[in-house]
């Protein structure tokens, strides 16, 4: 996926597929479907992602968009501004009411996911 509404699109159809089939009601709010995603960036033309980093806390596809969207923008402002090695492995919150992620706990190893 190449965007927060991509992830957004994808997570609502999963959730309207779970619904059709009775799996479950996905309603998100009450915590009874769940969506973490990873985000990680690349130059274009580049192969090889970036740092991969984990965010959780999003009670909506609307704040999963959110989320990602502002992920994406501070991963590459950190590139940008040649800073990318403060972009680490690690979990981040959506802070629904400051509309930002923040860091929860680095990750070393794959033990941590």
């Amino acid at each position: 996926m190449r965007s927060g509404k991509d992830a957004a699109l994808y997570g609502a159809e999963l959730r309207r597929v779970m619904r059709f089939l009775g799996i479950s009601d996905g309603n998100m709010a009450e915590g009874s479907m769940r969506c973490d995603v990873n985000v990680s960036v690349r130059p274009k033309g580049q192969e090889a992602f970036g740092t991969k980093v984990e965010v959780k806390n999003m009670n909506s596809f609307s704040n999963m968009q959110k989320a990602i969207e502002f992920e994406i923008d501070r991963q590459v402002s950190l590139i940008r501004a040649g800073r990318g090695a403060e972009v680490v492995q690690e979990t981040r919150l959506w802070d629904e009411g400051r509309q930002e992620t923040t860091s929860m706990r680095k990750k070393e190893g794959l033990a941590d996911y």
